[in-house]
């Protein structure tokens, strides 16, 4: 078995919640997700690469360079690196800016002399250091935190560095870097501001500059700078600069040139924008709103355009920015998404555009619908998301298309239990059930052009959750509902308002029983069993509870386990159920008589795992099972051919690191009698794995290079569903998640030997 072509197809993943880890150039929107760098391609609608060399949360990101070319970053881990990206719009580290700062940086900025890269990075202890390349000329401590930073080379004609600093003392202050003397001198402190300062952006042209500062006192200041000479007249509103250049005073004047009211709330990201030879200013809010102003005169702005959120989850906006071609708004929001809006072609009006969205926190698990059309996510963030495909002009591309659960709970487990049913577990003794609606369908048919079946099937038209209510409840006369909560069916992946309110499946179940919180959950292939387990630090807890998917009732608890159960698969046949625990061991239940029974078990003498199984897999032929491990090892277990209770172990393989997820193809690969694996350890790293089903062989026929996840995987699953490329070959799709907040959805293309 061959790799012809393996794809990373979809990447979901959210912006960090900074309000300047976004930023734009032409059709390539870059941002920071948890430590790596993120670059998406509007015109495939797609993350194209991500890239990782930070060890804690990136919280800037800026282009340097008008080309496109090149990127600084900062961290928390009180590092900023610059990029270089390559041919294949791969960042690839140029510079590292270490040992400058003792606490998490704030932001960093870059401009380039001369093939020279000078930068000036702020930190959280309250400290400021120039660099060039990657050597630190100048630091200075400061008595305010420095929230916003720029420089740039020549401004307005002034000769050297100009740095603008904005911050916590409420003004800005602008300052020339001498780069012979490596000294900073501040040439002027604006005021006016009656709260911190948390952005600043500049723009020249015709010898002369406008300067936008954003606060959270509610307001936007917009100040003049042009060459004046100390006669000028500059006014009340005004104030002369004095600047020294060959050791001669040269003078300008800065202005105020308007006090912008436009916001409720406090104004997080202003950035200045040309549209058709025109000046716009752009500024974005924590009250929700982007709006886009434009000058119209002489200190005259007006409001144009105006975007936002809405619905009582929306917490604002941290970040704004533009693309010109098409012209596309685009806005950070707290939560991590990234909406975007879209001028209509020779229309005065813009629509939404498919937003990129992605948890914010670590995604703990995943499954795929039976029939592989579409799989769901949860996570710490409290969130279930439904990820499909959209296949409008045959460019095909995966988005989140349903928020189905917004729980109150940090998400740990999920399952389905049908193609519109699923089941979740969080940190709550709860386990819960959902089911699809009428809605949902209807919208998926319409997006991903999937076939569905709707006969003796009944749905709720949508589902709400009342004003003093904690569950979704199904609604089936929409009449009765407000009109923003009632279904919307659309036909291409919903805006982040639409899937904050209008997605949500109704809760049909609650099932109590568990002690402490729910960690796992297994439904069997026939949708008539379910098996959850819950944290346990012993035996009694430890039990795994099996219901009846019908009636919704408790049938049994199935002993084994001294500690928490971490993972259960239900044989294909769902004639075995299989479980693995924290106290090293698995146990293997048999179904007969309508009731399953422990058949096999490992102990302390038996079992050969030396620390925590983390999952385990089924093959096809419901007569081998895989454990991974802690101990860096992945274990074959074996039926004897009379099916005794007696399991064998088969081979045992080695990895670099810890085991954390596994899974094995659905299908047996009769074209060369190989089980096909993948692999995902603490490290990130992911493998695929062949398994010579008369040998045991096993062979890495592929290793994810550039793909991997930047810390623990929790999860890997393969889709059920194999389909025939253009060449006749076999196409795959695994989906995988992990600590580090994505999702990534890969595109294997098989050829058989």
């Amino acid at each position: 078995m061959d790799i012809l072509d393996c794809k990373n197809v979809y990447v979901s993943c959210s912006v960090n919640r900074y309000p300047h880890c976004l930023d734009t150039k032409e059709n390539l929107i870059v941002f920071g997700s948890s430590n790596s760098i993120v670059l998406y391609d509007l015109n495939v609608r797609c993350v194209i690469s991500s890239s990782s060399h930070h060890s804690d949360l990136i919280n800037s990101v800026r282009w340097i360079d008008e080309n496109g070319v090149y990127i600084i970053s900062s961290s928390v881990d009180q590092t900023s690196i610059i990029w270089q990206k390559d041919g294949q719009n791969v960042f690839h580290l140029k510079y590292v800016l270490n040992g400058g700062h003792k606490d998490s940086l704030i932001i960093s900025d870059s401009v380039i002399v001369d093939k020279e890269f000078h930068s000036v990075s702020t930190a959280n202890d309250k400290s400021l250091c120039i660099w060039q390349n990657d050597q630190m000329v100048f630091t200075e401590d400061v008595k305010h935190f420095i929230f916003d930073v720029r420089i740039y080379n020549n401004m307005a004609n002034i000769s050297g560095l100009v740095v603008l600093t904005a911050g916590s003392n409420e003004c800005v202050q602008i300052n020339q870097f001498d780069l012979f003397t490596k000294t900073l001198e501040s040439l002027i402190t604006l005021q006016g501001h009656t709260d911190w300062v948390k952005s600043i952006d500049l723009i020249s042209f015709n010898d002369k500059c406008l300067l936008a500062s954003a606060s959270q006192d509610f307001f936007v200041r917009v100040y003049e700078i042009q060459k004046c000479s100390l006669e000028t007249d500059i006014g009340v509103m005004g104030d002369i600069m004095s600047v020294k250049h060959d050791d001669k005073e040269k003078y300008y004047s800065v202005t105020l040139e308007t006090v912008l009211a436009g916001h409720e709330g406090w104004v997080t990201n202003v950035r200045w924008i040309i549209i058709e030879n025109r000046i716009h200013l752009l500024t974005c809010s924590s009250d929700k709103m982007i709006i886009l102003w434009e000058q119209m005169g002489n200190s005259i702005w007006n409001e144009k355009y105006r975007f936002g959120e809405v619905g009582e989850n929306a917490l604002g906006f941290l970040s704004c920015s533009f693309i010109h071609s098409p012209q596309m708004i685009i806005g950070q929001s707290h939560n991590g998404a990234v909406h975007l809006w879209r001028k209509i072609d020779g229309e005065n009006c813009w629509q939404s555009y498919p937003p990129i969205t992605g948890h914010f926190k670590e995604v703990t698990d995943l499954t795929w619908e039976p029939e592989g059309e579409y799989f769901l996510s949860c996570s710490s963030d409290q969130t279930t998301r439904l990820h499909s495909s959209w296949n409008p002009s045959n460019l095909s591309s995966w988005h989140e298309i349903a928020r189905p659960q917004i729980h109150g709970y940090d998400l740990k487990s999920l399952t389905m239990a049908g193609r519109f049913r699923f089941v979740s577990g969080a940190d709550e003794k709860v386990v819960r059930i959902f089911n699809a609606t009428k809605n949902f369908t209807e919208s998926i048919k319409n997006i991903s052009s999937i076939n569905i079946d709707l006969a003796g099937n009944e749905f709720a038209e949508c589902a709400i959750v009342p004003s003093l209510g904690l569950s979704n409840s199904a609604v089936y006369d929409t009449s009765k509902i407000e009109e923003e909560f009632k279904p919307k069916t659309i036909n291409m992946p919903p805006s982040e308002e639409i899937l904050m309110q209008n997605t949500l499946w109704p809760e049909s179940q609650k099932l109590y029983g568990h002690g402490y919180e729910i960690f796992a959950v297994a439904v069997n292939h026939s949708n008539t069993f379910l098996a959850s387990a819950c944290k346990a630090s012993n035996a009694n807890h430890a039990s795994i509870i099996l219901w009846d998917m019908k009636i919704f009732k408790k049938l049994t608890n199935l002993c084994s386990h001294n500690l928490t159960v971490t993972q259960m698969r239900f044989s294909p046949d769902d004639s075995l159920l299989l479980s693995v625990s924290r106290d090293r061991t698995w146990a293997l239940f048999e179904m007969k008589s309508l009731e399953y029974r422990r058949i096999a078990f490992s102990d302390k003498s038996t079992g050969i795992h030396t620390r925590i199984i983390w999952d385990c897999a089924w093959t096809p032929d419901s007569k081998n099972f895989l454990t991974g491990s802690r101990d860096k090892t992945i274990i074959r277990w074996f039926l004897n051919d009379k099916n005794e209770t007696e399991i064998q172990s088969k081979e045992k393989i080695s990895f670099d690191h810890p085991v954390t997820s596994l899974d094995v193809h659905s299908k047996f690969f009769t074209e060369n009698n190989h089980y096909l694996v993948c692999v995902g350890l603490e490290n990130g790293n992911l493998s695929l794995h062949t398994i010579d089903i008369l040998s045991g062989v096993w062979l890495k026929i592929h290793n994810f290079e550039n793909h991997h996840h930047t810390s623990t995987v929790n999860r890997i699953r393969f889709s059920p569903k194999i389909c025939i490329d253009k060449n006749q070959y076999n196409a795959i799709h695994i989906s995988s998640c992990g600590q580090d907040r994505m999702i990534k959805l890969f595109k294997i293309i098989l050829k058989f030997k």
